[in-house]
């Protein structure tokens, strides 16, 4: 007998029978302090049932993602049952975070940043956008392992441009979230 918690489930029901003649006494042992057994052991008369439930605990302390399994061995004076029990634990998401959410130029700077973080789990791989010719991106995209930041620089060109103010918007896609930050720009009349 087998049961497989999967990555989200926690309980499992089995059924411990007398089939025999006589009072069966039965307990369990395990090894691993993430699975509970309740009843741990109990007393049968004949024919009857007992509903045992397994429990699944993700958070035990030093619990990190990947695959656990442990045996839970059942002793009777009427016999002996291994059922094998395993779970796992998810890496958890990647969730792209950004700041500031806009930039302003102003009518005299021509470069500006903003940063990118991975608040979750595994990598992101990231990239971004931008429609105005006078704006460019660098790095326009990478990859942030867990916890990682990148700094991303903003360039303006106002080479060629009439006075006015203008805009555009970064797009940021990722496998973590997507986002955008605005961004504005003067180009001053000449003096």
């Amino acid at each position: 007998t087998s049961f497989d918690f999967g990555i989200n489930d926690t309980l499992k029901i089995l059924t411990v029978t007398n089939k025999g003649g006589q009072t069966l006494e039965w307990k369990s042992s395990k090894k691993e302090a993430w699975i509970n057994v309740l009843p741990a052991s109990g007393s049968l008369t004949m024919g009857k049932s007992a509903t045992v439930t397994l429990t699944a605990n993700r958070f035990t302390v030093d619990m990190v993602p990947g695959s656990y399994k442990d045996v839970v061995a059942f002793t009777s004076n009427g016999g002996n049952e291994n059922v094998n029990v395993s779970m796992t634990i998810p890496e958890e998401a990647p969730e792209l975070t950004y700041t500031p959410q806009s930039v302003d130029f102003g009518s005299t700077d021509t470069t500006k940043t903003f940063s990118l973080t991975n608040n979750g789990g595994g990598t992101i791989d990231w990239k971004a956008s931008k429609s105005e010719s006078w704006l460019t991106i660098s790095p326009a995209s990478g990859s942030l392992a867990s916890g990682k930041s990148a700094t991303v620089t903003l360039t303006a060109d106002r080479t060629g441009l009439d006075p006015g103010s203008y805009s555009d918007v970064v797009s940021l896609a990722s496998n973590g979230g997507n986002g955008s930050v605005t961004v504005a720009m003067a180009v001053p009349e000449p003096a």
